[in-house]
């Protein structure tokens, strides 16, 4: 077996430094996934972390991206009870029930409203 290109090395700890830098700066990231909220429980809402529920979290609106994905209305309620601001906009200008009408996701549809009607009065 031949030694190995030094080239490649210097590389391979370049990606994975790279790897480890985006997990540490960006710790919140999977809540902001689609995927993370189509297989999500009411326990996943307790998972999220506060500062991942702020306005303004970088990965964007946690509440948004759950309003793409969820099938429970229970879901989008207690991420509004835990701080979500059903208000928020993207950077489009869009709020979570925005998304949710866009996608067609009556279940978020229905909740969101529910809870805007709630907050309006």
């Amino acid at each position: 077996m031949g030694s190995v290109n030094r080239k490649y090395i210097i590389a391979l700890v370049i990606v994975i430094s790279f790897a480890i830098a985006m997990l540490v700066m960006n710790p919140h990231k999977k809540y902001s996934r689609r995927n993370f909220w189509q297989e999500a429980t009411l326990s996943s809402v307790k998972e999220v972390p506060q500062e991942a529920l702020k306005y303004g979290n970088k990965n964007g609106s946690v509440l948004m991206w759950a309003a793409t994905a969820v099938s429970d209305p229970n879901i989008i309620t207690a991420l509004i009870e835990r701080g979500a601001d059903v208000n928020e906009r993207n950077r489009q200008g869009e709020t979570a029930l925005d998304l949710a009408k866009k996608l067609k996701n009556q279940v978020a549809i229905v909740a969101l409203t529910n809870m805007l009607e709630v907050g309006n009065q």
